[in-house]
């Protein structure tokens, strides 16, 4: 028989409303408990530690403050000491919180509390696996990242520093992503290659030998799991050998192809072969495969070919393909401008003197198609009045429903740069808010101190032109004035916000549904199409894919500040999971807790795989349910999720669940009630309210806590309704997928929850139970005000049913594993 010692606190919060004395001779009853000791405090563990190196005793209940505060503690110094004794084997039963400040001023009833709680720990640690402390997992000490932006190179080059290969893989011919394409950085208005230099000249200047980069180059596919990934790249030919081009430019002088240059967006021309920029890394030109005459037609030209005398040029190179294996990728694809020729009431695309603030960047650019001087695109000429429309389909239903958050800032450096060049130019900027945050509200108010900059509060509807003079005339509304106004002009700056480049640019596999990647999983995610981090506020730069992160723009809207913050972010976060034990929600990557599947019961229907958040699930040859522990955030999802029962994790799992259920006595005369309680929220919302002095209702039997409210089994409910308990409370997070309310650490699981709960109703009907005996709630850490309240207002909607009528059966309900389906 499995010998448990129990060792009561007898702090002060405890013994002045329970009678430990008493409390020790109940104890000793239960069957299984060899040992019950006094201990002055949950942390005095060297009795505990003495008493099983003596083998005195094999598993451990300390009763006493909440497990939040002392289960880790006393895991970790116990384990440390023993190494023998499974974490799991070590509990803690929260008599302070649960019973003597629950029922404080009941004191029989904190006597009896005390004692059910010590109970079901007893029967919990009794049934709990014996496990490792934590596991080997091999990682490979290499970083895949994906954009070679300012993000990009910034988390490559704090990766290296870390002493961890960096692979690098841009889709484009060169480095810098869009900041090499901007004219200024605001607010400091310094020029952009500065900063991409520092960071080039990083590279270089140590010749890194841990940093590999690939232009013209793509991930095809990423797959395998954390610490271990496998990547598929394809280096796409660029026809130009780096290494011997010597950038003299004869093969573009003599290149016959003009078409739109990209890098200008399109305000001026570039040919078929090209210097992508002057400061471009590589250094070298490229062949554009879509426009080169040779390579759509061989024999039809070749003219730099001939004319390179270092043989650079190779029109006959191949795509490559290779995989490598990394231990972590890092998303930092950036952004593309949202299409303005959806924007047709603002004439772009009608109007050549209607551009976009991107094409405003290359306009002021020194090396952009004017050379830093303002011209206006179809007049040739400068311009005397410009008009500034800022949210140009932003913040609307329509095109993009949400800010930007740049485009303020964006359009004040380009006024002021403007005002700056040419005094006698009127600026007028028509705004909804401006929305310059932080310090860059004195940048903002900089630009009101200009004579020629005016700002207008209302949005513009319309853009026509003046068929006698060829003037623009922009239609608004000025909401401060309340009156509807028309301002001439010679050119319009649309301010089009930023859209996920993926999103523009989808890999061709995707398109076809053909593979399973790092893209595929992350595309599928909502809020506004952006990737996502598990939790954005507990859990930054961290995605749904365990292993994989995302920084800059890949992630929301951002400036180039921000953006490089969150690549020194991603790259900490993908370093430590390979150096150290990253935290991945509740778990570590050695965390031995790992799902276990029964495939007697299992029936192979597929709702734990559809109902994972992180992808963890895969299937073996027989058809059955195959999980990726590395993947796994152990949030008990899937076993919540499992109708057979035929999922468990070691810490969590229906034995463990039961057997605290079936240790309380059923009681035939009063109503019972069992909460679950997500551990990290309404547990510990809990706790709080009970120490600020709030009861709970005597009728409240138990408070399981649970990784994640979306982890309990609906066969869990059934089973503790039919041994007679009366109510069974859920309390979780706020629902709501990729809401702005949604606070679920593991994205879904109230929703689950609520879900599964609708649709054990008919399931309850049947046994003739009332399926309001079943409720799940919404509490928040915020929520302790007000958690005990609700607690009470279950506990009397239960009292005014009645007592559940299973009750008559108490002591011969159904087995748990075999009872009612839904």
């Amino acid at each position: 028989m499995t010998k448990v010692g129990v060792y009561i606190c007898t702090c002060k919060a405890v013994t002045e409303v329970i009678d430990v004395n008493k409390l020790a001779e109940d104890v000793k009853k239960i069957e299984g408990v060899e040992l019950v000791k006094f201990i002055k405090s949950c942390y005095d563990l060297d009795e505990i530690v003495k008493d099983l190196q003596e083998k005195k005793i094999e598993r451990v209940v300390i009763a006493g403050c909440s497990p939040r505060y002392v289960l880790d503690i006393a895991r970790e110094k116990i384990t440390n000491a023993v190494p023998d004794i499974s974490p799991l084997w070590i509990e803690v039963a929260p008599i302070r919180e649960q019973a003597a400040w629950a029922f404080r001023n009941d004191k029989q009833r904190a006597q009896e509390a005390a004692l059910t709680y010590i109970k079901a720990y007893v029967a919990r640690v009794k049934v709990a696996e014996k496990i490792p402390k934590e596991i080997e997992v091999e990682r490979v000490k290499r970083v895949l990242i994906i954009g070679a932006g300012i993000a990009g190179l910034t988390a490559a080059v704090d990766v290296a520093d870390m002493g961890i290969e960096a692979i690098v893989v841009e889709k484009r011919p060169y480095v810098g992503g869009k900041v090499v394409q901007l004219a200024r950085y605001f607010p400091k208005m310094c020029p952009p290659y500065c900063g991409i230099e520092f960071i080039l000249g990083r590279l270089r200047a140590r010749a890194n030998p841990l940093i590999k980069i690939y232009t013209n180059a793509e991930v095809l596919e990423v797959y395998g799991s954390p610490g271990k990934f496998k990547a598929r790249i394809r280096v796409n030919p660029r026809y130009v050998d780096p290494e011997k081009c010597l950038a003299c430019g004869k093969c573009s002088e003599v290149c016959p192809v003009e078409v739109p240059n990209e890098f200008d967006f399109g305000l001026s021309k570039r040919k078929a072969i090209y210097l992508p920029h002057e400061l471009a890394w590589p250094y070298a030109h490229v062949v554009d495969p879509n426009a080169c005459l040779e390579l759509k037609n061989p024999g039809s030209c070749g003219k730099c070919v001939e004319v390179c005398s270092t043989g650079a040029i190779n029109l006959k190179e191949q795509p490559k393909e290779f995989e490598i294996e990394v231990g972590a990728v890092i998303v930092a694809t950036g952004w593309e401008p949202y299409d303005a020729t959806k924007l047709e009431h603002l004439g772009y695309g009608k109007y050549p003197n209607v551009i976009t603030n991107v094409q405003m960047e290359r306009l002021l650019a020194p090396n952009g198609p004017t050379k830093g001087e303002v011209i206006v695109p179809g007049l040739g000429r400068k311009p005397r009045r410009i008009v500034f429309i800022q949210c140009a389909g932003q913040r609307d239903e329509n095109h993009l429903p949400y800010c930007s958050a740049i485009c303020c800032g964006a359009t004040v450096k380009q006024a002021i740069t403007i005002a700056e060049r040419c005094p006698d130019t009127q600026i007028y900027i028509f705004y909804i808010d401006v929305r310059t945050f932080g310090l860059y509200e004195l940048f903002y108010k900089q630009a009101g101190k200009y004579p020629n900059i005016f700002f207008i509060r209302g949005r513009a509807w319309k853009v026509e032109q003046d068929p006698a003079t060829g003037e623009l005339i922009v239609y608004a509304e000025d909401t401060i004035l309340g009156r509807k106004v028309s301002v001439r002009a010679d050119l319009v700056v649309l301010a089009v916000g930023m859209v996920p480049s993926l999103r523009v640019n989808p890999p061709s596999w995707y398109k076809s549904g053909v593979g399973r990647s790092w893209e595929q999983e992350l595309l599928k995610i909502p809020r506004h199409q952006y990737f996502v981090e598990s939790d954005y506020i507990c859990f930054p730069m961290e995605t749904k894919r365990t292993g994989i992160y995302a920084c800059g723009c890949a992630m929301w809207p951002m400036d180039v500040q921000t953006s490089v913050s969150t690549a020194h972010a991603a790259a900490m976060r993908a370093t430590s999971i390979i150096l150290g034990k990253a935290r991945t929600e509740y778990s570590y990557l050695t965390d031995p807790n790992q799902i276990r599947i029964d495939t007697i019961k299992c029936t192979q229907c597929k709702r734990c795989t559809e109902e994972c958040p992180f992808d963890t699930y895969s299937f073996d040859e027989r058809g059955y349910p195959k999980p990726d522990p590395l993947k796994c955030r152990r949030c008990g999802i899937c076993v919540g999720a499992c109708p057979a029962v035929a999922l468990s994790l070691p810490y969590h799992n229906t034995d463990l669940i039961m057997s605290m259920i079936k240790s309380i006595e059923i009681k035939s005369d009063k109503p019972q009630i069992i909460v679950f309680a997500c551990v990290n929220d309404a547990y510990a919302a809990l706790d709080i309210a009970l120490k600020k002095g709030k009861t709970l209702p005597p009728e409240v039997e138990l408070v399981i806590p649970v990784p994640c409210i979306g982890s309990v089994n609906m066969r869990w409910i059934t089973d503790a309704l039919s041994l007679g308990i009366d109510g069974i409370l859920l309390m979780g997070c706020r629902s709501g997928e990729a809401t702005a309310t949604q606070q679920c650490h593991f994205i879904r699981g109230p929703d689950l929850e609520r879900t599964r709960i609708e649709n054990l109703r008919d399931t309850l009907q049947k046994m003739m139970i009332e399926p309001e005996r079943v409720k799940l709630i919404e509490i928040t850490l915020e929520d302790y005000n007000i958690v005990v309240e609700k607690i009470t207002e279950f506990v009397e909607e239960i009292k005014k049913m009645g007592l559940n009528p299973m009750k008559q059966f108490a002591g011969g309900g159904m087995e748990y594993g075999f009872g009612y389906t839904f």
